[in-house]
């Protein structure tokens, strides 16, 4: 008589990356710094590829935080955030106090990730991560809905606050205070439609 083996038996347990390891892989050259990869609670995970819409988001972005910030604030755009040794996420943009290097946790003033096809992703799986670090503010820039979702004050896996801004409304981080009030239509305004699938005959 066969024996069906039980489900605890057969789990399959996937091998979790540090990222010292990956750094490891890189120099080795099985990993190339090209990639478009992030470590993730151990996991490599490929990111999605980047659209009109999101790159000119991000170039928005990019020039009103470095305008309005002072010498000792860093703004870093899609680098990784050194969470641990098992998390480094790649968000779109990063005010951070740290001038020499990845910023960590407790040197990140605000986070920022531009959402489209990702936007579940971003929610589900690095939102709460960012909380449990202790990520004191992450905004979601939601492209299709043309929304900034606004996330304060982390406790344990979630942001006990958010605040939805639309077209009309400003945005305004806690920190750093020389940023001031943005305009939301100077993030989400005039940005090009994504290409269409011109795979049809």
């Amino acid at each position: 008589m066969t024996e069906l083996a039980s489900p605890a038996a057969t789990d399959v347990q996937p091998r979790r990356f540090t990222s010292d390891e990956v750094q490891a892989m890189l120099h080795a050259g099985i990993l190339h710094e090209d990639d478009p990869l992030e470590l993730i609670d151990g996991q490599l995970v490929v990111m999605s590829p980047i659209n009109d819409p999101h790159i000119v988001c991000v170039n928005h972005l990019n020039r009103l935080f470095v305008e309005r910030t002072t010498p000792d604030v860093m703004v870093s755009v899609q680098n990784p955030v050194r969470i641990d040794e098992h998390n480094e996420p790649e968000p779109d943009v990063v005010l951070s106090t740290a001038l020499d290097g990845a910023p960590r946790p407790d040197n990140v003033l605000l986070l920022v990730e531009v959402s489209d096809t990702t936007l579940t992703y971003d929610r589900d799986v690095k939102r709460p991560l960012y909380a449990r670090a202790g990520i004191p503010e992450v905004w979601i820039v939601d492209l299709d809905a043309r929304q900034i979702e606004v996330h304060r004050e982390p406790d344990d896996d979630v942001y006990r606050t958010r605040h939805l801004a639309g077209l009309d409304d400003t945005v305004t981080p806690e920190r750093p205070t020389s940023v001031g009030d943005i305009p939301v239509r100077d993030i989400l305004g005039d940005l090009p439609e994504p290409e269409s699938d011109e795979s049809e005959a």
